[in-house]
């Protein structure tokens, strides 16, 4: 998804970030699945977003720059 004018396609992941699959964890509590991240080590990426109706996720970097999706669905 990069071009030569540098867009990612993403505003928060680089475009080195983005050669790879970005896979997604199914988490119940999506702040304090960030907090344990974040105390484990992690960087956040992209902080707790909304997903219109679907739910919320956040994109963590763990200390080796791997990096990793989180996802909370929105319960009906």
């Amino acid at each position: 998804m990069s071009s030569k004018s540098g867009y990612s396609g993403s505003p928060w992941l680089s475009a080195e970030q983005l050669r790879a699959w970005l896979a997604y964890v199914r988490v119940d509590d999506i702040a304090a699945a960030t907090k344990k991240a974040k105390s484990l080590g992690a960087t956040v990426v992209k902080d707790v977003t909304e997903v219109m109706g679907a739910g919320q996720f956040t994109i963590i970097s763990d200390p080796t720059g791997a990096v990793l999706g989180l996802w909370e669905p929105k319960t009906k």
